[in-house]
């Protein structure tokens, strides 16, 4: 016969600031809500990294990276790496997080800043997966691994959807959005078109190729970045762009550029 588990007291679980987090203080964010934010393994980590004297600040914003970003470095160090003192802490609370124990390999690890950007491009999780093998060079994953990155994808929409800051959150305009270009805008489009017309659709190359040819334009990065998300999303800021646009059918890119290339031109007065 089992034994129960040993009760281990933890000091008081606070939302970053704004104090504990407990139903008679009207949280804004309930344990419920913080089992759907990320994987419960992912928030067992996040309690068991730790030590049980130490007040824990819940963060539901942008911590929830964080976190899952300190999650995916622990386990790639669980399954293999040298690690010190501290570490080795880090890789007790890792396994002890595991409901049903660590598995014999390391599991495929989507990162989920990545995913925040696909899902708020694609509705459905075969998409998404359709998105993640071309991108993330997965041509095939273990049942298993498909689960896991079913319920990250299910507890991303659920944060993007009440608890993630307007900052991470967008959306594809589909049709070409109602923005002012200038002819520094157009030529740069015109340049940066050539460009992606020939390159292999990847996220560092395009990264770099829009880089590249906004500086070399009188437009300059900052302005290019600018130009491209405002055609995209209507923002003149978002997600890093090279990732972003490769997550976009290649085609669908080059069209939406020439399309605010003909927009400005007909909507430009005479000289």
């Amino acid at each position: 016969m089992n034994e129960p588990p040993f009760p281990i007291p933890y000091e008081f679980v606070q939302l970053k600031g704004k104090g504990q987090m407990h139903k008679s203080t009207g949280s804004t964010v309930t344990g419920v809500d913080a089992l759907r934010i990320t994987p419960p393994p992912v928030l067992n980590y996040n309690f068991l990294r730790y030590n049980p004297d130490r007040h824990i600040d819940y963060d539901s914003g942008l911590g929830v990276l964080d976190v899952v970003d300190d999650y995916d470095r622990v386990e790639k160090l669980f399954y293999g790496g040298e690690v010190d003192e501290k570490e080795r802490d880090l890789l007790r609370a890792y396994e002890i997080a595991q409901p049903k124990g660590p598995r014999a390999h390391l599991p495929v690890q989507i990162p989920y800043r990545h995913l925040v950007q696909v899902v708020q491009i694609v509705d459905d999780f075969q998409r998404v997966l359709d998105i993640l093998k071309r991108t993330e060079n997965i041509a095939s994953m273990e049942e298993r691994d498909i689960e896991l990155l079913r319920q990250r994808v299910e507890c991303v929409r659920f944060w993007l959807g009440g608890f993630a800051p307007d900052e991470v959150r967008f959306s594809i305009c589909k049709t070409m959005p109602a923005v002012q270009l200038g002819e520094a805008d157009v030529n740069f489009l015109r340049c940066i078109y050539s460009s992606l017309k020939a390159l292999d659709w990847n996220g560092d190359r395009i990264h770099d190729t829009v880089y590249e040819s906004a500086k070399s334009c009188a437009i300059g990065a900052k302005s290019g970045f600018q130009c491209l998300y405002q055609i995209f999303i209507d923002r003149k800021q978002g997600p890093r762009l090279g990732y972003f646009l490769s997550t976009l059918d290649k085609d669908f890119v080059l069209n939406r550029i020439e399309e605010a290339i003909r927009s400005s031109m007909i909507s430009s007065p005479p000289a």
